[in-house]
């Protein structure tokens, strides 16, 4: 099982370079398709029993602060999403 519980996280961290390229070419709806996934799998390592390995639990703290920080991409491009429509909101207004 504990191979199992290393390629699961593998596969999750994989998942993860997927939404970081998704995110970055605004591909959004890939980027949610993947975290479904990618929530599957984190289930299924929630639901596992015996005990992780101290490189295992390493590699999983890895993958758990990279998607802090797909987060932070995220909330960032929405900012400036949110930025940019409210310009392009005020340049229609003004042809009014």
């Amino acid at each position: 099982m504990t191979n199992q519980a290393t390629h699961m996280i593998q596969y999750i961290d994989q998942i993860n370079h997927g939404i970081a390229s998704a995110i970055k070419s605004t591909d959004f709806t890939t980027a949610l398709d993947l975290d479904a996934s990618r929530q599957e799998y984190l289930n299924g390592l929630k639901g596992f029993e015996g005990p992780l390995s101290v490189e295992q639990l390493d590699q999983l703290e890895g993958v758990l602060n990279k998607v802090k920080s797909e987060i932070i991409s995220i909330e960032n491009a929405i900012h400036e999403l949110n930025k940019n429509t409210g310009k392009h909101i005020r340049r229609l207004e003004g042809y009014r």
